[in-house]
């Protein structure tokens, strides 16, 4: 027979309490494997989930001030585009005088007062009096300080930049902007003239192509001085007249599907000078598609304008953005030589006026008035003092 098996010894206390440990190391080694693999997937799924979330709102809080040009709706037009492609704080203000160049809302209708009167007129956003200083200090209608000036000048270039002192005005309203938040950015809207031939809308393209460099040249003559000055802050060119001409331009050779070739100018342009509602529209998405420097496509789109052609104004807005930022500017001496040699006379031409020999005195290399004349020796005098 086998050899008898020696009985177990019962379990002691002390070997019970082992077992016991030995199990509950086992299971939580086992809990924390699990548990670092889900882990570890987890990891390799959140920076998807964290870029989306923390992807930075590049919401606008924008000022306009201008005319009837840059009036509503294209401000609230051009806040709905934004919001509707997720800048859900994008927000504005405004200071609007009909007609009025820069001079009026800054210094005022009496050039001779030193008050600056100017900023303490014109309509806000909800239609009320605006003062533009304390709003920009300290702002009342957005909830943050603006990062954005949308601004612009009455249309008749030579004679605003001339007798109006379009580029000392535009740098005065630019340093208040700055002097509120360093960081802001301010574009200069160029506006465009009316259309003196209905039957003739290639002459008025053919103007405005010509005006788009001189206009440029404003924010150049100001830009060389903040360099001069150690600045990093610019004025940046919005580019308005040119986009509104060179899509006239593309619906008068039927390249605009929704915008008939004998109904080009009148589609979006309703009196030779005012927009639309299609051009307010398609001018508020060239507005944010330069502002914001991204695509407009798939935004909002007011029910006046039909939905086929609002997703091509969208494109063509974008394509006119991304090829106005690589546009080259013109040089401080090149800007008066171009007036001299050939705007004004074309100026005069256009508009009916005969401006063209003052015009060329005034924008002559000796002239010390000459706007686009640059003296780095005495250039910090030339600028209008603070208010």
């Amino acid at each position: 027979p086998p050899p008898a098996q020696p009985p177990r010894a019962r379990p002691t206390a002390v070997s019970r309490l082992k077992t016991v440990l030995h199990r509950l190391i086992i299971s939580t080694m086992r809990f924390l494997k699990t548990a670092l693999v889900c882990s570890l997937l987890s990891l390799s799924l959140t920076p998807l989930v964290a870029q989306d979330a923390k992807k930075p709102d590049t919401a606008q809080t924008i000022f306009f001030s201008g005319h009837s040009l840059v009036d509503n709706p294209l401000p609230d037009d051009v806040v709905a585009i934004a919001q509707s492609l997720g800048h859900r704080k994008t927000a504005y203000n405004q200071q609007n005088i009909p007609g009025s160049p820069l001079r009026v809302r800054t210094r005022g209708m009496d050039p001779q007062k030193s008050d600056w009167a100017g900023y303490q007129t014109g309509k806000s956003r909800d239609g009320k009096a605006i003062n533009v200083l304390s709003e920009l200090a300290k702002p009342r209608m957005v909830d943050a300080p603006y990062t954005t000036l949308v601004i612009t000048e009455r249309h008749d270039f030579a004679s605003v930049v001339i007798w109006e002192d379009t580029v000392r005005y535009l740098r005065h309203y630019h340093d208040r902007l700055i002097a509120a938040n360093d960081q802001a950015v301010t574009y200069f809207y160029q506006p465009w003239l009316g259309l003196r031939n209905k039957s003739d809308p290639p002459s008025w393209v053919a103007y405005e192509r010509a005006a788009d460099p001189v206009w440029r040249c404003v924010g150049t003559r100001i830009n060389q001085s903040l360099a001069a000055e150690g600045r990093r802050d610019r004025i940046q060119p919005l580019a308005a007249n040119l986009a509104l001409a060179e899509l006239v331009d593309q619906a008068l050779q039927g390249q605009v599907p929704g915008i008939s070739q004998d109904k080009a100018f009148g589609t979006l342009v309703s009196d030779g000078v005012h927009l639309t509602r299609t051009g307010v529209y398609y001018m508020a998405l060239v507005t944010y598609a330069v502002t914001h420097g991204q695509s407009p496509a798939g935004a909002w789109a007011p029910s006046e304008v039909p939905k086929a052609l609002a997703a091509d104004l969208q494109n063509r807005a974008w394509a006119f953005a991304q090829q106005q930022a690589t546009a080259p500017a013109l040089s401080v001496p090149q800007c008066s030589a171009l007036m001299r040699d050939s705007f004004c006379a074309r100026y005069s031409s256009y508009s009916g006026s005969d401006q063209t020999q003052n015009c060329q005195k005034h924008f002559a290399d000796s002239n010390p008035h000459n706007p686009f004349r640059f003296q780095a020796q005495s250039d910090k005098s030339y600028w209008l003092p603070a208010p």
